[in-house]
């Protein structure tokens, strides 16, 4: 009997030293994470099968967070070389493969169901760059008429996604004034910067006033005024392009819409 004892004894110690263990933090700190968060590979291979119907072509998604950059290990790294914490890895595709974050948060109204419909938007969003071709034509070399081209497709795939999938004209409403609403004070950008984030807004408030070309409210290619089209200086970059243009289309307005920018600073 005291041997009985003795082994439940030992037994509840070691349930309570595992706990304490640095697996068994590891573990508790999992569990706590996963009702906050919403991890890619719980919804990957949903998100390819609703990519592989739309496109009807397969599309692979990987974790666009680097590897080196996780666990404890690499947080005690930054803390003793004073680095900060990088920042949240972005959508991206490589033409071939899209990247989408590890972990979506999944607190607050909506939880989980809301990270996932913002993980099925962010999905689209890229795969819809894959069927453009958005990767292959992309300038090389002037970081300006790149950033105004991505900014003249980042229109075009979501005028697309709008047409296509009117379902999920309520997350790209809610991502775009997500999106507005973290942009920089124009105040602290050079006047070339302004120019630009004049763009940038403009097309975000015109998304979310529903002016997309061919979403609902407006016939195809049409371009209504929104709220930021006041301050916007006149461009030769339509935003949003119509709803025949190409990755060319949109090369061809960045260069135009780079060299007024030069020209006027």
């Amino acid at each position: 009997m005291t041997r009985d004892i003795q082994h439940r004894s030992g037994a509840r110690d070691a349930e309570h030293g595992s706990a304490w263990s640095p697996a068994g933090l590891w573990r508790r700190w999992r569990a706590r994470r996963s009702r906050s968060e919403l991890e890619l590979d719980l919804v990957r291979r949903r998100l390819e099968l609703l990519l592989r119907a739309m496109y009807d072509r397969p599309l692979t998604i990987a974790d666009a967070d680097d590897p080196r950059e996780r666990g404890w290990g690499a947080r005690l790294r930054r803390l003793a070389s004073g680095r900060p914490a990088s920042r949240a890895p972005l959508p991206a595709t490589d033409g071939e493969q899209l990247y989408l974050p590890r972990a979506l948060p999944a607190r607050g109204a909506g939880g989980a169901d809301a990270a996932l419909a913002r993980y099925r938007l962010l999905a689209m969003e890229q795969a819809e760059r894959v069927a453009r071709g958005t990767a292959q034509a992309a300038p090389a070399g002037d970081p300006l008429e790149r950033d105004l081209y991505l900014l003249s497709e980042a229109a075009a795939v979501d005028a697309a996604i709008a047409r296509a999938m009117p379902g999920v004209a309520a997350a790209l409403a809610a991502a775009r004034a997500a999106a507005l609403a973290a942009r920089p004070a124009p105040a602290r950008l050079s006047a070339p910067e302004r120019d630009v984030e004049s763009l940038v807004r403009h097309a975000l408030a015109g998304t979310l006033a529903g002016t997309l070309a061919g979403a609902p409210g407006g016939a195809p290619g049409e371009r209504a005024a929104p709220r930021a089209a006041a301050s916007a200086p006149p461009s030769p970059l339509p935003l949003p392009l119509p709803r025949d243009s190409t990755p060319a289309d949109s090369r061809e307005g960045a260069r135009a819409e780079a060299a007024r920018i030069r020209a006027r600073h």
